[in-house]
């Protein structure tokens, strides 16, 4: 993903604050970033009628966004699909890939060890282990990073190489598209024509029978040729609902690896990496700051760090720390309230019906060690704690924390009960925190 998408994710959240679900729905679903350059940022809608309404009742909300992530004034373009096209040189659409994504600038740590292992052997050996392979998780953690540096690693080596690289919402345009032109038999073939086929968000498909129908053909045409397929989701097959029965079945039939929530340290080297790459001025209490406050998504790591290199270049002077922390705040305004790792181990205590001292303590009895278990993973994945943190809140060294989590993030998979109290533990402990 590019620095114009990059941008788009974050200005969608900072859109969505001052209208409705609806309205973000009906409105900003087809929308994509094009570019952003001299204070000028570029989108593209392929439907006429929302473009229309984009430009006529909603630009200033995407210019208030813009303001408010950079604080300068930015020029706002919806264009056509044959205006983007235009504006990126006649480039084939679908066939475009960030030339940024690489398996040497993904940083990797044990959330995305699985991922980015299984991207590696399939760019070094396309269709000979792991076909298809399906990277699920949250939004924002680096899945589409790891698909394009799939494609870049093999058009690297081969030019001749033909990839096809769309998404879930895309394939239902196409669709859409080639009904109403009655060109289906000419966008099947470009499909059945490629080496590589890559899907981002294939969740979307879900729900949409006729775009399920055409994919499940096109599926079985390519997997039978030999052709690679990458898709990426937000969730695994099983929690897609509407998801053909056949298609989940071909999904699990491949290799599925998960991205969660990178740890402190992990985020830690991101910041540094990010901030080296884009030359942008950090000291280390900043960056320290940036890891303990954005937890849950890389591309916000990214845009604190693009919002500090233009203040910075804007004011032709370092940050001070006062200044510094208006910019993170924007991202990860504080709460009145916090919740601590104490707080996660009194609820988990009362939870299980154990007591604060054995969950810190040695005991070793099963309900013990499961409530202690817990209280690990709630401070890793809750409060996004490192394992040195909740080391030292337990009275465990590094390595039995990871330990605790790994064997948790096991038990989860397996048991759809556990995962449950989780849940009400995580509820339980926000809303007496609030």
């Amino acid at each position: 993903m590019n620095y114009a998408s990059e941008t788009w994710e974050v200005l969608r959240r900072e859109i969505a604050s001052n209208l409705s679900e609806t309205s973000m729905n009906t409105w900003f679903d087809e929308v994509q970033a094009v570019d952003i350059k001299d204070n000028s940022f570029v989108l593209c809608c392929p439907n006429e009628f929302k473009r229309s309404m984009i430009e006529s009742h909603f630009l200033p909300d995407v210019k208030n966004a813009l303001h408010n992530l950079f604080s300068a004034d930015f020029d706002v373009r919806v264009l056509s699909l044959d205006e983007r096209d235009s504006y990126q040189g006649n480039a084939k659409p679908h066939q475009q890939k960030s030339s940024q994504a690489t398996f040497s600038s993904f940083i990797v740590g044990n959330s995305n060890i699985l991922a980015y292992s299984t991207a590696r052997a399939v760019a070094d050996n396309m269709a000979e282990r792991y076909n298809p392979l399906l990277i699920y998780g949250a939004s924002g953690l680096g899945k589409t990073h790891l698909m394009q540096a799939i494609a870049n690693e093999v058009k690297g080596r081969d030019k001749s190489i033909r990839v096809i690289d769309t998404s879930g919402n895309m394939l239902t345009n196409d669709l859409v598209t080639a009904i109403r032109e009655r060109t289906t038999s000419e966008m099947r073939q470009k499909y059945l024509d490629s080496d590589l086929l890559l899907v981002d968000d294939i969740q979307f498909i879900a729900g949409k029978t006729q775009t399920q129908e055409e994919f499940f053909n096109t599926f079985n045409a390519l997997y039978s040729t030999g052709c690679q397929i990458v898709l990426t989701s937000d969730r695994p097959p099983r929690d897609m609902k509407q998801l053909d029965e056949r298609l989940r079945t071909r999904f699990e039939g491949g290799m599925m690896a998960d991205i969660t929530r990178p740890d402190y340290e992990t985020r830690l080297a991101m910041v540094t990496s990010f901030a080296a790459s884009a030359q942008v001025l950090l000291n280390d209490s900043m960056a320290e700051r940036i890891a303990q406050s954005i937890t849950d998504n890389v591309r916000q790591l990214k845009g604190v760090i693009n919002k500090v290199d233009t203040v910075q270049e804007i004011s032709r002077h370092p940050l001070s720390m006062t200044e510094f922390e208006e910019i993170l705040n924007a991202f990860c305004p504080r709460s009145e309230t916090s919740v601590s790792i104490n707080d996660v181990i009194t609820e988990v205590s009362r939870f299980y019906g154990v007591s604060v001292q054995e969950i810190a303590g040695t005991s070793r009895t099963r309900n013990v060690a499961l409530a202690r278990n817990v209280a690990m993973f709630l401070a890793y994945n809750m409060l996004g704690k490192s394992s040195n943190e909740i080391g030292a809140a337990f009275h465990r060294d590094h390595s039995t924390v990871l330990h605790s989590l790994k064997k948790i993030s096991k038990e989860i998979g397996e048991s759809s009960e556990l995962s449950e109290r989780i849940e009400d533990l995580k509820a339980n402990i926000a809303e007496k925190n609030h």
